[in-house]
């Protein structure tokens, strides 16, 4: 069970940097360094490892899928609801 809440916070975390160093995000002023990419992309990969090690590889891979389905399209929205946004 403690497998499959870090990888979904890993998932979470790494879908956040990877839209924080898009240039087209809206929460940052400016968006992170590249590296910051990688780093979430290495734990997008480690999040797969753990639902892997909890899970079938079937249900470990939709499970995956289905976590940065919901963060990939939940995270954009956190620039809506941030205080002071004139949208």
């Amino acid at each position: 069970m403690l497998f499959l809440f870090m990888a979904f916070i890993l998932a979470l975390s790494g879908t956040v940097f990877v839209y924080l160093t898009n240039r087209q995000q809206r929460i940052l002023v400016r968006p992170l360094p590249h590296l910051y990419r990688f780093v979430g992309y290495a734990q997008l990969g480690i999040s797969l490892v753990c639902f892997l090690l909890t899970l079938s590889v079937a249900s470990a891979f939709f499970t995956w899928l289905s976590a940065l389905m919901i963060t990939l399209v939940a995270v954009p929205f956190v620039s809506l609801v941030k205080a002071g946004n004139p949208t």
